[in-house]
């Protein structure tokens, strides 16, 4: 009994030993967690085989399991991990199948269904059954998919006859595990906790020896091969790491580290742009090498850059001034040809009027009155078309009135009416304008009431009126769709469809 004490507790050594070391070997934090949980449950496998030799119960023989079971479940779920397919569904998973069979052999003296426990025999013997044959095929299952995944991820960079080294602990663990249970007598010889516990030891140890684990063993060499302009000084001075960039350290540096008054920053006397960043680290000191020569350089190259984009700058000013004045001409030149359009028979009607009035004639007045003022609100409207202006009722309804007022000259009185909420284009109050004073222009000393909505004109007058629906048809607004003319005892009633 001795003799296994003395070997358990080597084991325990090394096993705590290869843990502790596993803390500084990995650096990603998820990754650590996994290796950790391995050999935290080699640990405590080995505490439990110790108890188990004072106390011969079968529950710390069944605690056996958790490590047995668990090992490859981490295992498995650290190779998902590195292949970047973890997901909490899977890992659930995982963690359930494990815990239901550990379950099942941690109550199997209610069972019998992991172990056929024979309590009459001496020695209380026992027979694998059911669900042992379960457990082992879980265990095996996750340690062989769990390496594959592994060496399929590495021989997408690299195929190496090594990557075969991390299968050989499963064969021989499940070589040794047929053999235990086909020859009784090897379990007396054998210790299966130590056995399979070195096994699990070794195979984690390939994993890191075929680069199948990150770890941190070869960051000397890394370092070195590197191009960084870092150097790795002792606390007596001395140089102990170099990187291919080889940088100078000033004598200043060194003189300091040797008397233990360095300071956080140097500037090399040599050279002002050369600059030295002082790190200090538990067993010396990193110098690292700041060029500001290679900004200064940028600095330039960026003031040139900045000249020579304020001087496309100003050249895209007067670019978009050209265009703009461009434009603004060729607006006025619209703006006058459809002006020109709609005012040049009114002008030309007023220099009629004035050519044969040999004296004033009130009546004539009144009509260059009223033509003048249609080509001044024409001109405010074919304006704001142009700047895409909107009407609302109060708009639309002053204009009106305006061309009522203007149109009494000619004895037409009445009302406008304008929808209420109506808001229009410029445009359309330009085609409604357009057509009302086409249409006061062909009757006299007549009463009229006008409605306006957003698609129609209706104008009800209190006499018979004939003649309107030609007058429109012969200035062909492209605006009316349809004119319908109504005549009734109390006058004619027209409807204008605008389209």
């Amino acid at each position: 009994m001795i003799d296994k004490i003395i070997m358990f507790i080597i084991g325990l050594i090394i096993f705590s030993s290869w843990t502790i070391r596993l803390d500084y070997k990995i650096f990603d934090r998820k990754l650590k967690k996994y290796i950790m949980g391995i050999g935290g449950l080699l640990i405590f496998w080995i505490i439990i085989r110790v108890t188990r030799l004072y106390d011969g119960s079968y529950f710390f023989w069944y605690l056996y399991y958790v490590a047995l079971i668990f090992v490859p479940a981490l295992y498995y779920l650290l190779s998902r991990y590195l292949s970047r397919r973890d997901n909490k569904a899977v890992i659930y998973t995982v963690f359930t199948v494990s815990t239901l069979l550990l379950i099942m052999v941690l109550t199997n003296d209610l069972h019998n269904f992991v172990f056929r426990i024979n309590y009459a025999s001496s020695g209380g013997g026992y027979k694998q059954n059911t669900g042992y044959y379960m457990v082992m095929a879980w265990i095996i299952c996750l340690f062989l998919s769990a390496t594959v995944r592994l060496v399929h991820q590495r021989r997408k960079y690299k195929k190496d006859i090594k990557l075969l080294v991390p299968f050989v602990p499963i064969i021989l663990g499940i070589v040794y595990t047929v053999l235990y249970i086909k020859i009784p007598a090897l379990m007396s010889i054998t210790d299966m906790s130590i056995i399979i516990g070195f096994l699990i030891f070794v195979g984690i140890e390939g994993l890191f020896v075929v680069d199948l684990v990150p770890n941190n063993i070869n960051y000397d060499e890394i370092f070195k091969r590197s191009l960084l302009p870092v150097c790795i000084l002792s606390k007596d001075g001395r140089i102990l790491y170099r990187t291919r960039n080889d940088i100078e350290i000033p004598d200043i540096i060194i003189r300091d580290i040797r008397e233990k008054s360095v300071e956080g920053s140097y500037v090399n006397p040599d050279n002002e742009n050369h600059r030295y960043e002082i790190e200090v680290l538990d067993n010396g000191y990193a110098v690292i090498k700041i060029d500001y020569s290679n900004i200064e350089a940028a600095k330039e190259d960026l003031s040139r850059q900045n000249v020579k984009l304020k001087r496309q700058e100003k050249l895209l000013n007067r670019h978009r001034k050209i265009k703009e004045k461009i434009y603004e001409a060729k607006i006025n030149s619209d703006i006058m040809e459809n002006l020109s359009g709609r005012i040049d028979r009114k002008k030309a009607r007023i220099e009629e009027l004035m050519n044969n009035m040999d004296e004033p004639d009130k009546e004539g007045l009144y009509e260059v009155k009223y033509l003048i003022s249609y080509c001044k609100r024409m001109s405010n409207l074919i304006v704001s078309n142009y700047n895409y202006e909107m009407y609302d009722k109060e708009r639309i309804k002053t204009i009106l009135d305006e061309l009522l007022i203007d149109s009494s000259a000619r004895g037409i009185y009445g009302h406008i009416n304008v929808s209420a909420s109506l808001i229009l284009e410029s445009m359309r109050v330009t085609s409604v304008y357009e057509i009302l004073f086409t249409l006061f222009q062909n009757i006299r000393d007549i009463g009229v009431l006008v409605n306006v909505s957003n698609d129609a004109i209706e104008l009800s007058f209190d006499e018979r009126v004939s003649s309107l629906k030609q007058a429109l048809m012969d200035n062909v607004y492209d605006e009316i769709s349809d004119v319908s003319e109504r005549n009734t005892e109390d006058g004619t009633r027209l409807t204008i469809k605008l389209s």
